[in-house]
């Protein structure tokens, strides 16, 4: 897209200045969050490699991918995402990323991890009881366990409200403290089960 390119040229032509009271540091490196026009950067360099995975199961939302198949496909896709990343200066930080297995015996799942970490060694293997989409829990038995988190960090940070004036408590309360990820959790999930 040549168009945007004047507007980007003055946006990231020199480094800014992030500042932290009196230090200052110099970012030159890529797109930083929060910037403008990082997610519309982001899905302009991940749009070819989202369409080039085989997995027939292939969700992104900006630079998250959940690819699903046979742990072969997987792996290949997985190598696929590490070659176009080194190519156009996107890493996959394997420190933040998980496996799981859906379906099969016991035995089997544990093989077709065991290849994906052959492949992503620090891959993380969360729990079948935390397992998360994009925030969103992914079985019943999840459920609970997130927002019992998103409610015990929402208590913590309302205790703290009486510290501040009101007014600016009222605007935190509505903008941030997990309250709209407790209510993203609550949209995304079949909470009125245990009504």
């Amino acid at each position: 897209m040549p168009e945007f390119f004047p507007f980007l040229f003055q946006l990231y032509r020199t480094p800014s200045n992030l500042s932290y009271g009196e230090h200052s540091i110099q970012s030159a490196r890529g797109v930083q969050e929060g910037d403008t026009v990082g997610p519309l950067l982001v899905c302009l360099l991940t749009r070819n490699l989202t369409k080039s995975l085989q997995s027939p199961f292939n969700l992104w939302y900006l630079d998250d991918a959940t690819p699903g198949d046979d742990p072969e496909q997987v792996c290949e896709d997985l190598r696929t995402v590490v070659r176009a990343g080194a190519a156009s200066g996107l890493e996959l930080n394997l420190g933040k990323c998980e496996v799981f297995a859906f379906g099969g015996t016991d035995r089997e799942r544990a093989t077709a991890i065991a290849r994906v970490q052959i492949h992503c060694p620090g891959i993380l293997l969360p729990q079948r009881s935390n397992l998360t989409l994009l925030g969103a829990p992914l079985f019943n038995e999840t459920i609970l366990s997130v927002l019992k988190a998103k409610t015990d960090s929402a208590e913590l940070m309302t205790a703290r409200l009486e510290k501040i004036s009101p007014h600016q408590a009222l605007f935190l309360l509505e903008n941030c403290l997990s309250i709209p990820k407790l209510l993203y959790v609550l949209r995304c999930s079949p909470t009125n089960r245990w009504t």
